[in-house]
């Protein structure tokens, strides 16, 4: 059983900085949307997926049964999982629906951005946000901030950003790196020696800022992490059927905090078509993780070692030396106010009754009501 995520394929910047000469017009499909090379890169990962998994998957023939996708709903997350899936399954015989057409639909899953806590990390979650105000006001991070104040004044000057910091720093290094992928040419001032270097730096420490401590790490990867865990553990249930490749079309910060809960991160960008692999082998009646990362587009996956488990690394130790960063109720522990919760856990919350009996029929029966409804 496998599970893989990855990143988006290249994109339009997400937004462009006032004194960009390249501006909004340079890009025409918009910011922040999947580009024509974004949609190539992930079509190949989508081959690379085939030709490693040949075998365990059936690659050359599309089983709903074997796969389950889901991606995050920004749109460039959902174009990627489409190219990336034309990759994996062309199709063969009997489900080519057009000889010209050799591509077939393929079910991708989203949750909207605003609810979404696992792939889009949308979701609102007031104790992170607390955390992370902590984190830049903390000593170390002041300390940081003043040793590049200089840097900073001159980003500000150069960019026409009001008021540059390591909170914001990607709205500098975003652009850069979208015009350095479609060779465009930078401003003068990028050209400077130490300057790009530097950017690059501060970014990988916002990286670094975002999931500064366990909790941290625990609020923003958990969700997923635990979603993971709870599909191996049902794995290793033969009396209960489940895919096996489960896949997650998403961004750079779920890949780093997803690397983050498992305590295999290192303070980096993850480019894009960044890919997490996290598999599950059963070896003489022992089932055992593996981790393996892409992050370089043309070089092969290496593994990742969770600190503390021995090699192989069993799935119960895995689970052990991860406890801390896998939330028990998301919700609670992001301190989460009745306004945010979701319908069925609100009306649990809002509703009193001394004996406890009625609240618990009311509920039941609202969330039936609501999935028959949406059948």
């Amino acid at each position: 059983m496998d599970r893989g995520l990855y990143r988006h394929g290249d994109r339009s910047p997400a937004a462009i900085y006032p004194l960009d000469k390249n501006n909004a017009t340079a890009w025409p499909d918009g910011l922040g949307w999947l580009t024509n090379i974004g949609k190539q890169q992930q079509f190949v990962l989508g081959q690379f997926i085939k030709n490693k998994y040949s075998g365990f998957l059936n690659t050359s023939y599309y089983n709903h049964t074997e796969i389950l996708v889901q991606s995050s709903g920004v749109n460039r997350c959902l174009m990627s999982a489409y190219c990336h899936l034309a990759g994996l399954y062309s199709p063969q015989g009997e489900q080519i629906w057009n000889p010209n057409l050799l591509w077939q639909p393929i079910p991708v899953q989203s949750t909207p951005t605003k609810s979404d806590n696992k792939l889009a990390l949308g979701a609102p979650c007031p104790k992170y946000d607390k955390l992370l105000a902590d984190v830049f006001n903390s000593p170390e991070i002041q300390k940081e901030e003043m040793e590049n104040k200089d840097f900073y004044e001159m980003i500000e000057k150069n960019t026409g950003i009001s008021k540059e910091n390591v909170e914001d720093i990607w709205k500098v290094s975003d652009p850069l790196i979208c015009e350095q992928a479609h060779n465009m040419t930078w401003n003068d001032w990028v050209y400077q020696s130490g300057v790009w270097e530097k950017l690059q730096s501060l970014t990988s420490l916002s990286y670094a800022v975002y999931l500064y401590t366990p909790e941290m790490a625990r609020l923003k990867g958990g969700p997923l992490l635990k979603e993971i865990i709870t599909n191996m553990q049902t794995a290793t249930q033969q009396d209960k059927p489940s895919p096996k490749f489960y896949m997650y079309s998403a961004h750079d910060t779920t890949v780093a905090t997803l690397l983050s809960a498992m305590h295999v991160f290192d303070r980096h960008a993850p480019i894009y078509n960044a890919l997490v692999m996290v598999e599950l082998h059963n070896i003489q009646s022992d089932y055992v993780v593996k981790i393996f990362y892409k992050n370089e587009s043309n070089s092969d996956p290496y593994e990742l070692f969770v600190p503390g488990c021995n090699l192989p690394c069993k799935l119960v130790d895995f689970v052990s030396l991860t406890k801390d960063t896998v939330p028990v109720d998301w919700n609670q522990e992001c301190q989460l106010p009745v306004s945010q919760l979701p319908v069925s856990q609100k009306s649990a919350d809002t509703t009193k009754c001394p004996n406890g009996g009625p609240t618990i029929f009311l509920s039941t029966w609202l969330i039936l009501l609501t999935l028959w409804i949406c059948a």
